[in-house]
């Protein structure tokens, strides 16, 4: 193995992510660089041992906006938000904290009906998965009442205005069990605006 790779797996396995990105930039065409830079980030926390990023999907959505970095931090629940459309809303005005805590189930429908259609999901499956998706809730209730959170199977990630990416399950699930104050452990991704 040669000593730049051997350098390299150290780094990784030691959490040292910036002395590996200063590295890189060490080593490489500042042009190279850039372009290698975010692919590299992205790379680096998706193996990151620390946590576990849950959805199949996230990564497409992280790699949409050029991410310039993460760290985990530690925050309230009630200080969690989430975007629909262009609105920023707490926590507790989703239709998901309704179902999951309120027991607003006709809400939370229209609501993943809604995702759906966003998605073009053809109409004629949808009512189908909307079940799979509330029979999927009522698992997950049971699995982070039975297991409590666990970031190695799947961290709650917010962006720097603590707005949701992915979570919003288990904050909801989360803040039922313990209320708004319970402080949990995120995956915070910093964006470059």
């Amino acid at each position: 193995m040669s000593r730049v790779l051997e350098k390299t797996l150290t780094l990784l396995r030691e959490h040292r992510y910036k002395d590996l990105l200063h590295k890189a930039k060490q080593f490489l065409h500042r042009k190279l660089y850039l372009s290698l830079k975010y692919p590299l980030l992205l790379w680096i926390m998706e193996h990151d041992s620390r946590f576990n990023v849950s959805n199949n999907y996230l990564p497409g959505i992280l790699r949409a906006a050029p991410v310039r970095k993460y760290e985990l931090a530690k925050i309230k629940l009630c200080n969690i938000k989430r975007q629909w459309d262009d609105m920023i809303m707490s926590l507790e005005d989703t239709a998901t904290f309704g179902f999951i805590v309120g027991g607003d189930e006709k809400r939370y429908r229209e609501y993943v009906r809604a995702v759906y259609e966003r998605m073009n999901m053809d109409a004629s499956i949808i009512p189908g998965n909307i079940d799979k998706n509330v029979a999927g809730v009522q698992k997950t209730i049971a699995s982070l009442t039975q297991n409590g959170y666990d970031m190695h199977k799947g961290i709650v990630v917010l962006d720097e205005r603590n707005v949701m990416i992915d979570g919003l399950h288990r904050s909801s699930i989360l803040w039922k069990q313990f209320g708004g104050t319970h402080e949990i452990t995120v995956l915070r991704i910093f964006y470059c605006r």
